[in-house]
């Protein structure tokens, strides 16, 4: 028997071996209304994480500036404390924001919003 085939057979035997006692646990009434519980708290965890508004999030801003391959790219690395999702996105903040966007971003834009009426009121101010 080539050590392959050891192989093979060796994991055979430990599916088999895994098989036969997941088989006798859930013969267990108290284990299989165990698994039934953390099935349905699984499928809870599942719809809580998918419906998550991340607003525990870190956002991390990097960037390749070309020293190696002469070629520059930006990118946000962004995860969520919450429900653990990550995500990576190259050199468009809008796409990031749309998703990601909190309180805070909103504020950062507000702000923004109000500075340039405020620029356009001096502005106009100025001319009379």
């Amino acid at each position: 028997m080539t050590h392959s085939q050891k192989i093979q057979l060796a994991r055979f035997k430990k599916e088999r071996a895994e098989q036969k006692l997941g088989e006798l646990l859930d013969s267990i009434p108290e284990v299989a209304e165990l698994n039934n519980e953390i099935d349905s708290h699984l499928k809870q965890l599942k719809k809580l994480k998918a419906n998550c508004p991340h607003e525990n999030h870190l956002a991390w801003y990097g960037c390749n500036t070309g020293n190696y391959d002469l070629y520059e790219e930006y990118w946000v690395d962004v995860e969520c404390f919450d429900c653990g999702e990550n995500e990576r996105y190259y050199s468009n903040q809008e796409e990031y924001e749309k998703k990601w966007e909190t309180d805070e971003i909103k504020a950062k834009k507000l702000k923004e919003q109000m500075a340039a009426i405020t620029a356009d009121a001096l502005s106009d101010w100025n001319e009379i």
